[in-house]
C-alpha cells in the first residue's frame, strides 16, 4: 500500500450544498480559534485500543464555542477494513452530521466520562451527579 491509498479524497456532498449560518459569513480571521489534538486517546493507542483513539479539531468564534470535527481513524476497524473510520461533526446553527443521534431513555443520566484521566474530583462530579450509568471512553 502506497501513502495514496491511506488519504481520505471524497467527502459528503450534502454538507457542501448546506448553507453557512449569517452569524459566521463575516467572521475575520483575527477572531476564530482553532484547536488541534492530532491524537487524543494517546494512552489507549498504546495499548492498542483503538477504537478509542480519535482526531480531534475544535472551533471558537469571539471566544465562543461553535464546532467541532472529531475523526475516528480506526472505528469499525474490527468489522469491516474496507469501511474503517468515520468523521463526525458539528456547528452550533447548521445541526450535525456523520452519525445518526441517539436519544436516551427518558428520565435516564448517562454520563460519558475519561477513561485514563480519571482522579478524585472527577469522581466526586459523578457521585454529585448520581448518574444511572457511566460510560468510560477514551479518546
Amino acid at each position: 500500500a502506497t501513502q495514496n491509498d491511506w488519504v481520505v479524497t471524497d467527502c459528503d456532498q450534502s454538507v457542501l450544498s448546506m448553507r453557512c449560518p449569517e452569524e459566521y459569513v463575516n467572521v475575520g480571521l483575527a477572531d476564530i480559534v482553532v484547536w488541534v489534538d492530532p491524537l487524543d486517546g494517546t494512552s489507549e493507542y498504546a495499548q492498542g485500543l483503538l477504537d478509542h483513539v480519535t482526531v480531534l479539531i475544535g472551533l471558537s468564534v469571539k471566544g465562543r464555542a461553535v464546532a467541532g470535527i472529531i475523526h475516528q481513524p480506526y472505528y469499525n476497524w474490527l468489522n469491516d477494513a474496507e469501511k474503517i473510520g468515520r468523521t463526525i461533526w458539528g456547528l452550533v446553527g447548521l445541526g450535525v452530521g456523520g452519525y445518526i443521534p441517539q436519544t436516551t431513555v427518558e428520565g435516564k443520566l448517562i454520563i460519558t466520562t475519561t477513561r485514563s484521566h480519571s482522579n478524585a474530583l472527577v469522581q466526586e462530579a459523578l457521585d454529585a451527579l448520581k448518574p444511572d450509568e457511566v460510560l468510560r471512553v477514551g479518546g
